[in-house]
């Protein structure tokens, strides 16, 4: 990455004829905020609920119970504002009149403005893909890797998700789209065992019913949330150490490298 990074600012030097200055970037990093407000209609909703659902029901090895999540408002409206903070951090104390302790996953995609719903299937993703630093026999993560953000996506008795995004402006000239989902009720307690592996809805609530491996209790879009069959989490203290993804943010794999943001770029590090 280093070398990559002296390849770039030495092109720069080399074949870019500089038209900014320090005093330039400086007023640049006073530009950081919102860019765009986005907002998910009721399809983005139902489609983040989707998604999220694609995932819970194909984890491997198979869930004994994973409850069937539902979009919460409350959820939504809480992402949506630590989003408008354009702050690359996760919020504290989280909470919601549904939710006394939520979860949080974070995704930044620089220098792109796309579509809700082309941004959303590759956000979760990233988030999933984690699975592969994961061993869930024992509830640990790779050294020096993150897995937080998957196992709250595949947390048995997390059963609402709400998100917001924001187009932001960052320092130095960059901007990107940011993403924030809140889960109710939280999950990553310790130890970060998602689930419980075995036969498919073997040990779904009573109430519930089986449908494409997941314990179906309500579905769809809703102002208010009440609790599933059995579905309070545990007492246990939520896992905030290394891989729980308790501070951290996926990045996507997508960056615009234009010539006005290399300058900004050599600029940003000359200063």
């Amino acid at each position: 990455m280093k070398l990559f990074t002296n390849l770039i600012l030495c092109l720069l030097i080399s074949t870019l004829v500089a038209s900014g200055t320090c005093s330039d970037v400086a007023k640049l990093r006073q530009k950081r905020g919102i860019k765009f407000r986005n907002e998910f209609t009721a399809e983005d909703k139902q489609l983040a609920v989707d998604i999220h659902n694609q995932h819970r029901s194909a984890v491997s090895p198979r869930s004994k119970m994973m409850l069937k999540m539902r979009w919460d408002e409350g959820l939504a409206q809480s992402a949506l504002m630590h989003s408008r903070n354009c702050k690359l951090k996760h919020s504290k104390n989280r909470q919601t009149p549904n939710f006394s302790k939520v979860g949080e996953n974070m995704a930044a995609m620089y220098h792109a403005e796309i579509p809700i719903s082309q941004y959303l299937p590759e956000a979760i993703k990233q988030w999933v893909d984690e699975v592969k630093y994961f061993h869930h026999s024992t509830g640990s993560c790779m050294t020096d890797k993150v897995c937080g953000h998957y196992t709250q996506v595949v947390w048995n008795r997390t059963y609402a998700v709400g998100c917001g995004l924001t187009t932001c402006n960052w320092e130095n000239g960059l901007f990107g789209m940011f993403m924030v989902c809140q889960y109710g009720p939280t999950g990553n307690y310790r130890p970060p065992i998602p689930y419980e592996a075995g036969t498919s809805c073997s040990k779904c609530p009573q109430g519930t019913v089986c449908k494409n491996n997941l314990c179906d209790w309500s579905s769809g879009i809703t102002t208010n949330t009440n609790s599933p069959p059995e579905g309070k989490a545990g007492a246990q203290a939520p896992c905030l150490g290394p891989g729980c993804g308790s501070a951290s943010v996926a990045y996507l794999h997508r960056y615009l490298l234009t010539a006005s943001t290399l300058i900004s770029l050599y600029y940003a590090l000359k200063c």
